[in-house]
């Protein structure tokens, strides 16, 4: 299982020292998105 965690530590790590921060998104959020309520028997009141 460690293999795993070192893979995509390496992964990261190659990634910043190619200069891309792995955690920016490669898109562009237009903003229009209509946000959706999903219903939660628990916490409807």
């Amino acid at each position: 299982m460690k293999d795993i965690y070192a893979k995509v530590t390496n992964s990261i790590i190659a990634a910043l020292e190619l200069g891309t921060p792995p955690w920016i998104r490669p898109w562009q959020d237009s903003g229009d998105a209509i946000p959706i309520q999903l219903e939660n028997p628990v916490l409807n009141v």
